[in-house]
């Protein structure tokens, strides 16, 4: 849905399918109520406990043990961050 969204004929787009969930991971973890059940349907994540702290932690290693089983060297750095609006309220879990 996102790529469609932002697509355009004159342009090159690419994104992260990994780093978009990641990230919304990150905020679905912490969201409650109507932004929580929006973050579950805008970015289809119908199975969000599973979209915790510990099951991306999980992910990640996963994709550790994937790349160091390669035969070819492979390098994967994974570093994710949120930074919100200056003046945006954000209320603590």
């Amino acid at each position: 849905d996102l790529y469609k969204t932002m697509s355009n004929k004159d342009l090159n787009l690419v994104i992260s399918p990994y780093s978009i969930s990641s990230c919304m991971g990150m905020v679905s973890i912490a969201a409650t109520g109507e932004t929580l059940e929006q973050i579950r349907e805008v970015f289809h994540f119908p199975h969000l406990p599973m979209m915790t702290d510990s099951g991306f932690r999980a992910l990640n290693e996963s994709l550790k043990t994937q790349v160091a089983a390669e035969t070819e060297p492979v390098h994967l750095n994974l570093t994710n961050s949120i930074w919100t609006q200056k003046g945006v309220m954000v209320s603590p879990p």
